[in-house]
């Protein structure tokens, strides 16, 4: 007896996919969906250290732009 169900995709554009006797169509179905929390954990962790990152890369730029303009400010 084959039988169609409508599962419900964990996808962000919440479309519908179609599995027929327990297997999946579609991205991914209703298996698993611990492992997309995880990496999207894993996304949004290396998200916040690259932007930290910048900000430490910014900082050190502008503490050396200071240094240099008090350096040539002294000599001229």
């Amino acid at each position: 007896m084959n039988i169609i169900i409508i599962l419900l995709n964990y996808s962000t554009t919440k479309t519908p996919s179609i599995a027929v006797n327990g297997g999946h169509f579609g991205e991914e179905g209703m298996g698993f969906p611990w492992k997309k929390r995880k990496l999207a954990a894993k996304a949004y962790k290396k998200r916040k250290l690259a932007a930290k990152a910048y900000k430490k890369r910014k900082f050190a730029a502008k503490k050396a732009a200071r240094k240099h303009r008090k350096h040539h400010a002294k000599r001229n």
